[in-house]
């Protein structure tokens, strides 16, 4: 077991022919890329529009092909760039989550 920031990889055990990550990320971190074997298989639940989706890549020589998509529930990783969130109003009872591309103002 390595701990760390998960979005750096464990470059000293790479190359990976298995990456599974359990948090929800907005992308694929460019390490996970360098680290994954080609034939690898990374399993991971990406969010866009505010859903996670379950996502199974194989690795080609010069890209990711999808193996499998599944909807699924996962916390989102904390401090990547990409996903903004805030409350809903003054109450604070609500968070609303968006992707750094959609036009929406919070209160």
């Amino acid at each position: 077991m390595v701990t760390g920031d998960g979005a750096l990889g464990a470059e000293e055990f790479s190359p990976y022919c298995r990456m599974i990550a359990a948090v929800g990320m907005w992308d694929l971190p460019g390490t996970w890329w360098d680290q994954l074997a080609v034939g690898g298989l990374l399993v991971v639940p990406l969010r866009w529009r505010g859903l996670s989706r379950s996502s199974a890549f194989r690795r080609e020589k010069d890209r990711m092909t999808s193996e499998s998509v599944k909807m699924c529930g996962f916390l989102a990783v904390i401090g990547q760039d990409g996903e903004r969130n805030d409350y809903i109003d003054d109450d604070r009872p609500v968070w609303l989550y968006w992707d750094e591309d959609q036009p929406i103002e919070s209160s």
